[in-house]
């Protein structure tokens, strides 16, 4: 099973709760403008219709009803395929990777969850039998089940905010298969580097480093390519400069704009 690969079942325990804040300062939503835009509902005022949240604003609010800490040991499941999410998840530090069997029993993973990026009971994942695990220690925010109804009984807007998380995240994960399977090898190579980079790259002269959070397996299972063609990609983008490789989990983005300028116009990779 897909599940023991990735290293076991769900935790035990939790750690130590948070406390539960009586009169918490409330970070107003869209405060940068990143956020997801929120769902207007006849019954909302013009104030929450026209608010943009942020995941942050939203976990502020979340835990003014409760939160838990819950670490994962690399390799560790949150939840197998057949098991229920029991909170609402954000990702605090690490890496998750969302996956299901293929029919030849290898694991084939669908998604990546970045640091600030939420998992939501009854997502996409629920709905199609797959795990989700961490790739490398990783700790979580977890909103327990009934106090997230709690939070939305009081105030409708958590509700709307996490219905909107929701669609965003189906939406994301649709794109992502059309544009990946549109994509050149080279191309898809690219645009992950290009988003690790941006989520997790540290700034390093005019490029980023970035600690890869998953092996060059695991990237291949999400990009459908074999572990030869990127090693072969990474050794030609070496030869132009755009890259340095530092050992297996080090890469060095010293020209991403070169990087960018493959999508959209690299040759596919024979």
């Amino acid at each position: 099973m897909a599940n023991d690969l990735m290293g076991g079942r769900v935790p035990e325990t939790r750690g130590d709760r948070f406390p539960t804040p009586t009169a918490a300062p409330r970070r107003e939503p869209g405060g940068d403008g990143s956020g997801l835009g929120m769902m207007a509902a006849p019954e909302a005022t013009a104030a929450i219709s026209a608010a943009a949240w942020t995941a942050a604003a939203l976990a502020d609010r979340l835990a003014d009803y409760g939160a838990d800490e819950r670490r994962l040991a690399a390799e560790q499941a949150l939840v197998a395929a057949d098991e229920d999410i029991d909170a609402v998840f954000r990702v605090a530090d690490g890496l998750l990777i969302a996956y299901a069997d293929r029919a030849d029993g290898m694991p084939r993973i669908t998604a990546l969850y970045f640091p600030g990026d939420m998992v939501l009971p009854g997502g996409p994942d629920a709905t199609r039998g797959e795990a989700i695990a961490a790739t490398v220690p990783s700790r979580l925010i977890a909103y327990p089940l009934d106090a997230v109804k709690r939070a939305c009984a009081a105030e409708p807007d958590i509700g709307y905010a996490l219905f909107e998380t929701a669609c965003a995240e189906i939406s994301r994960r649709l794109r992502d298969e059309v544009a990946l399977r549109a994509m050149t090898v080279e191309e898809r190579l690219a645009a992950v580097l290009l988003e690790m980079g941006g989520r997790i790259g540290t700034p390093l002269g005019t490029g980023l480093e970035v600690v890869l959070p998953v092996t060059r397996a695991q990237i291949g299972s999400y990009l459908n390519l074999r572990s030869e063609t990127i090693c072969r990609i990474f050794a030609r983008w070496k030869r132009r400069g755009w890259i340095a490789l530092r050992g297996r989990r080090v890469i060095e983005l010293r020209r991403p704009d070169e990087l960018r300028g493959v999508i959209g116009s690299a040759k596919a990779d024979s």
